[in-house]
């Protein structure tokens, strides 16, 4: 979602915005990557309602984690697919309006879910159960409650043109900063901070715990809910991983263009075969992990 912070000119580059050839392959790139990510998304929940919904007992917290995420990254390939109406040079519309409004819900929502992925993982593997319901009221909270506020504030300043697709848009580039970039690089912090926690519960159980050491090396053999946890905790485990890896590159964009006052169409293509894609690593992990992870261990358990 980087941009510059105002109306990109039409120009041939020359006053530090990308020349027009760029700016297309910029946007088709962007808009091919949210399409794949669309179709993936879309047959990746399809296949799980399905099969959730035809065995109850296979809903768990992470799969309800799981289903929430890639919700929010099917929210958010919607909104970069619809740069296909808008060009690479987007005017005030609807259709850019929309776009605008959905980017920010979308993206907002993405990384609030992986935040509370992230703690749910710590916290499981720090102390080897976890609370529901503080559970649901973080869920509530963050990625409902939080979401819902940073996308209505930015309608102060108003969703619009952006750069080469629309989002927020405004002369003061506080707002940006203020109702995503912030929230995006304290979440990205804290996930952080969760991954080194978790890992570092999981390590000092396993060196003074053989048994749960046992557990994380064969979940097939978990009786007890508290190994259960430990064992099925891998499951989720790629996704914050996934998230900060695809924020690089935006981050890197936005930070050059503030530097240097002047864009870079290799950050650019950085950003667009990243970010926008997302939802289809979340799809493919989804896949590996959930269905032929399973199937192993299916397999594996009735021997």
């Amino acid at each position: 979602m980087s941009s510059v912070d105002s109306y990109v000119s039409w120009s041939d580059g020359d006053d530090g915005t990308l020349t027009d050839k760029q700016a297309r392959v910029v946007v088709d790139v962007r808009v091919v990557v949210s399409l794949i990510s669309l179709l993936s998304t879309s047959i990746v929940l399809g296949v799980l309602f399905l099969r959730l919904n035809k065995n109850s007992e296979d809903w768990s917290t992470n799969s309800a984690m799981v289903v929430v995420l890639l919700g929010c990254s099917w929210l958010s390939s919607i909104a970069n697919s619809l740069s296909i109406g808008l060009g690479s040079q987007p005017e005030p519309s609807l259709l850019c309006y929309i776009q605008g409004m959905l980017m920010q819900f979308g993206e907002v929502s993405e990384f609030l879910m992986v935040t509370v992925i992230s703690f749910h993982l710590m916290w499981a593997l720090s102390l080897g159960k976890y609370s529901k319901w503080i559970y649901k009221i973080i869920l509530a909270f963050f990625v409902g409650v939080c979401t819902f506020l940073l996308t209505l504030l930015p309608i102060i300043s108003d969703y619009g043109p952006a750069g080469y697709w629309c989002w927020i848009t405004s002369d003061d580039p506080w707002w940006q900063f203020g109702a995503f970039y912030a929230p995006l690089v304290v979440c990205m912090s804290v996930t952080m901070g969760f991954y080194v926690a978790a890992f570092l519960a999981k390590s000092k159980s396993s060196t003074t715990d053989e048994s749960k050491m046992a557990i994380v090396k064969d979940p097939t053999a978990v009786t007890s809910e508290e190994g259960k946890l430990w064992g099925t905790r891998k499951d989720i485990i790629v996704y914050p991983g996934l998230f900060i890896i695809v924020w690089i590159a935006p981050l890197g964009n936005r930070i050059q263009t503030w530097v240097s006052n002047e864009e870079s169409f290799a950050w650019y293509m950085a950003q667009v075969c990243t970010e926008p894609a997302l939802g289809l690593l979340n799809s493919i992990f989804t896949v590996i992990l959930f269905y032929c992870v399973g199937c192993c261990k299916n397999k594996s358990g009735k021997k």
